[in-house]
């Protein structure tokens, strides 16, 4: 079996998800609004069972068009299953805002004066804060410092374009 081959076979046999408790983080409604305080509460999930501490990357699995349950947890278990524990790293992934427990103005979120808050350019400044956020609660430095925390995106479909899009727009956080 080739490597690749070897490769394909890992990513996707198993669980199709990994349940997991759920964190939230204080999270900007709207990141355009300079002054503004306004917060949500953004659910994400986060797992550490291989993180090797600072200096360690953080992989990112963006979350998209709906709820992530805590029943589902994470998507992709390859990535905490076989990356994780390969490079030591450190695993999150972000609800969507709009969706699931990630409502910005709880039951009004769905009104239309709401909704032009739905837009992928504030689920990206969503993800540099939480990402942020992470890397400084695990001590994590400065690029080009020791123990910086390298940052890496996964997604397909739409979550795969906010992915790609982190790394084209926020290439200060993301670094692949």
């Amino acid at each position: 079996m080739s490597h690749i081959s070897a490769f394909i076979a890992l990513c996707f046999t198993g669980a199709a998800a990994i349940p997991a408790a759920p964190h939230f983080f204080d999270q900007t409604i709207d990141h355009d609004a300079s002054g503004s305080a306004a917060k949500f509460s953004q659910r994400y999930y986060l797992n550490d069972t291989a993180f090797a501490g600072p200096g360690s990357p953080i992989l990112v699995i963006m979350g998209g068009e709906g709820s992530i349950e805590p029943s589902t947890g994470f998507f992709y278990p390859w990535v905490i299953d076989v990356l994780g524990p390969r490079f030591g790293a450190l695993v999150i992934e972000p609800e969507h805002r709009f969706y699931g427990a990630s409502l910005p103005f709880g039951a009004a979120s769905f009104q239309s004066e709401h909704l032009r808050l739905l837009t992928p350019q504030q689920a990206l400044r969503d993800a540099v804060a939480l990402i942020r956020a992470v890397q400084a609660a695990r001590n994590c430095t400065p690029r080009g410092a020791p123990h910086y925390c390298p940052v890496l995106t996964i997604g397909g479909s739409y979550p795969g374009y906010l992915s790609a899009m982190m790394r084209l727009v926020h290439p200060d956080v993301v670094d692949g």
